[in-house]
C-alpha cells in the first residue's frame, strides 16, 4: 500500500498508526507527491533522523512555508530533548 500508484492510498498508508517506521523512512526517501510527504512528516512514527536527512533534500523546500509541519516538528524535537529520550532512530 505504501508504494501504490494512487497517492490517496499512499496518504492513507503514511497516516496509519501501525505503519512501520522503516517503511516511513523509505517512503520519505523516495516519495515525490507533496501531500504524501506532508502526511509522512506529520506521522509521529517517522524517525527524526530520516526527517533530518530529508530536510537537506530539494523536496523539503516545498514545506519551507508550512507552519503546521514546522511547529509540529519543533514540538516533537523539543519533547524528545526535554525527556532525554533517544527517539532519533
Amino acid at each position: 500500500m505504501a508504494s501504490n500508484a494512487d497517492p490517496i492510498v499512499r496518504i492513507a498508508a503514511a497516516g496509519n498508526d501501525h505503519i512501520p517506521a522503516g517503511t516511513l523512512k523509505q517512503r520519505l526517501e523516495n516519495e515525490s507527491d507533496t501531500d504524501v510527504l506532508r502526511t509522512i512528516l506529520m506521522n509521529p512514527r517517522t524517525p527524526l533522523k530520516a526527517i533530518a536527512a530529508f530536510s537537506k533534500d530539494d523536496r523539503a523546500e516545498d514545506f519551507a512555508d508550512d507552519e503546521e509541519v514546522s511547529e509540529y516538528l519543533k514540538t516533537r524535537v523539543s519533547v524528545i530533548a526535554s525527556t532525554n529520550e533517544d527517539d532519533l532512530e
